[in-house]
Parts: C-alpha cells; sequence; structure tokens
C-alpha cells in the first residue's frame, strides 16, 4: 500500500494515512503508519505526534527525531495546530455552529461518552451542503480527544456515516467505515517561522460518497 507524502523535511514529515491502517501499534503484529512508510524510507526514528483513529483516513504528522517530537507535542498541547475535517454525516447540519461537550473515555472498551466528568472538548462545523437528509461538513476541533468528532456529532443527533461504535443502523452500515477525512493541517515552524499548510485529498471512496448523495463539495 503506497501511503502519499504531503510534506517533508528533516525533522518531520506530514502524509496522507489511508483508512484502515493505525496511526500507534496496538500489538506487536500489527501494521501502523511509521511501519508502512518504513518500508520504503528506512528512517531510524519515526513517530506520530497526534492519532487519527484506524478508520479515519488523512493528514497525520510523523516526527523524525527525538526533539522534533517534543517540539510538535508541544505545539498540540499549546492548541496552536490546526486540523480539520471533512465529514459526511445524517440530518440536516445547522449552516455552522461549535459543539462544546466534555468527553470521558472508556478504556476498557475503547469507547467515548459525552460526560460532565470528562475532558473539556470543542468541535467547530460548517455545513458545506446538504442533499436526501445528509450533510457535508467541514469540522475544525479545538481540542484533540479520542473519537472527538464521531461523539460529538452522534450526540447532537448528526452520527457520521458508516460509524460503527457512534451510530445506530441503518446509518452505520451505508458505508464500509466512519465517512471522515482529516484533510488539512496547519501550524507555525517553531523554528523557521513559516506556515505549514497542508491539504490531503480526499481518498475515492468518500468521493463515491458523496456522489452517491449528489453533495457540491465546495468550502
Amino acid at each position: 500500500m503506497k501511503v502519499e507524502i504531503l510534506y517533508e523535511e528533516d525533522d518531520f514529515l506530514i502524509v496522507n494515512k489511508p483508512a484502515g491502517i493505525l496511526s500507534q501499534k496496538a500489538s506487536a503484529n500489527d501494521l501502523d503508519i511509521s511501519s508502512l512508510l518504513n518500508k520504503n524510507l528506512r528512517i531510524d526514528f519515526l513517530a506520530p505526534v497526534h492519532r487519527l483513529d484506524r478508520n479515519t483516513s488523512g493528514c497525520i504528522i510523523l516526527a523524525k527525531k527525538s526533539k522534533s517530537a517534543n517540539y510538535l507535542s508541544e505545539i498540540i498541547k499549546n492548541k496552536e495546530l490546526e486540523k480539520k475535517y471533512l465529514l459526511i454525516c445524517k440530518g440536516s447540519v445547522k449552516e455552522e455552529g461549535i459543539i462544546d461537550l466534555p468527553i470521558r473515555k472508556i478504556e476498557h472498551k475503547n469507547i467515548c461518552q459525552i460526560n460532565s466528568s470528562g475532558q473539556p472538548a470543542q468541535t467547530l462545523y460548517t455545513k458545506i451542503d446538504t442533499k436526501s437528509n445528509i450533510s457535508l461538513v467541514s469540522a475544525t476541533i479545538l481540542t484533540g480527544r479520542p473519537h472527538q468528532v464521531r461523539i460529538h456529532f452522534s450526540h447532537i443527533g448528526h452520527p457520521i456515516l458508516g460509524d460503527k461504535k457512534y451510530a445506530k443502523k441503518p446509518w452505520s452500515e451505508v458505508f464500509s467505515r466512519q465517512a471522515l477525512h482529516a484533510y488539512k493541517i496547519k501550524f507555525t515552524h517553531p523554528m523557521t517561522k513559516n506556515t505549514i499548510d497542508v491539504s490531503a485529498t480526499i481518498p475515492e471512496d468518500l468521493q463515491e460518497l458523496v456522489k452517491r448523495y449528489q453533495l457540491e463539495l465546495h468550502e
């Protein structure tokens, strides 16, 4: 499986992670994004500095040195990394809004819930199009909680199509995976002060889903 490299320099690279690939190994035999890349790149140190769920595609940053892993982690910790997602969900979403609901992860079940004892989580969103009670949405996460976009949209009554954890039938079965793609990453390079602004091509399966519902893809 070929992985598209969107940006690369000495300290880190940004790739378009395919759906079905883990961000980090859960067990020794798992295929993760670092292992997949290193079949060709042969980089001694290669570590993701944030995560995407296995069946979410799109932009992910991998550090090539321990020092860059540290400074990139600081950028994320300080909420200086802009991450945008494209999603297709049930229902007619409002034109724009913010979902501000705390998220608690139940570790042994690998599932999240909206709970007042959870961590603060905010998701900004803008509707791109709605057809046949299906919406195409751009979402920006202001926090990086597990399953954030998925649980937030499910909780407000707009579960993401194909989501096996947070959508009910028939919506969980209309697509082979959650219809979610991390399409854009933007941040200021801490060393050069240049703006790193990278976008990931929408994968073919999501493009087909957009066509199926005759949605218009524009932002």
